[in-house]
């Protein structure tokens, strides 16, 4: 029938049984992607990051320096000479999964930089936040130290400024918090270069 109109007569070609066979697999290949088949590889849909950190962590402050210890990042303040480490330094975190292996990233190797980008609810602060919670539970803050600026009022890196890494936190709320902490920023700039022109180093990893 087309247009309300009755068509006939109608030829209707046959396929024998062996092009059908052919044609289907040839087909057999051919996946749809829109088809949801979870499997092992897939995402989960949630991950709590203690589970990939270990509970301890969050109750147990001996296991946490246990961790500081094994990364060597507390410095000894007892021996006047300070002791050298005796493997090259890395500043590598647990961030989150991926798949069925926790995922890390390491900004030594893979930095210095890192630039986080998605649209808005995609999950950047988020991301930002297990990474900062990955770094601090790695080294301790004679390593890694934490600066937060937080054009969102503040709410992004709320919990994140109880850590004992955290120096500050910078919000557009507060003008002259943003003023000091650019001061701030370009005399420890200059404090290093000077440094390492007189370790004769290239980056704070040599030190």
């Amino acid at each position: 029938m087309r247009e309300g109109e009755v068509v006939e007569p109608v030829l209707v070609q046959p396929v024998d049984s062996d092009r059908a066979r052919f044609f289907a697999r040839a087909l057999s290949p051919v996946v749809d992607t829109s088809l949801y088949n979870p499997d092992a590889s897939d995402l989960p849909d949630a991950v709590m990051f203690l589970q990939l950190l270990g509970q301890e962590l969050a109750s147990d402050a001996g296991a946490v320096v246990d961790r500081w210890q094994q990364t060597e990042s507390i410095h000894d303040r007892v021996s006047e000479t300070p002791a050298r480490r005796s493997r090259s330094g890395t500043l590598r975190a647990l961030v989150g999964q991926a798949g069925i292996y926790a995922m890390h990233l390491d900004l030594r190797k893979q930095g210095p930089h890192a630039l986080v980008g998605g649209t808005t609810g995609s999950g950047k602060s988020e991301f930002l936040q297990a990474w900062v919670l990955g770094m601090a539970a790695e080294y301790s803050p004679d390593r890694v130290t934490f600066l937060f600026v937080d054009y969102k009022g503040g709410s992004a890196f709320a919990d994140c400024v109880h850590l004992p890494h955290c120096v500050g936190l910078v919000t557009d709320l507060s003008p002259h918090l943003v003023r000091r902490a650019l001061t701030s920023l370009r005399a420890e700039i200059h404090y290093r270069e000077h440094l390492f022109n007189r370790k004769k180093a290239k980056d704070l990893i040599e030190l």
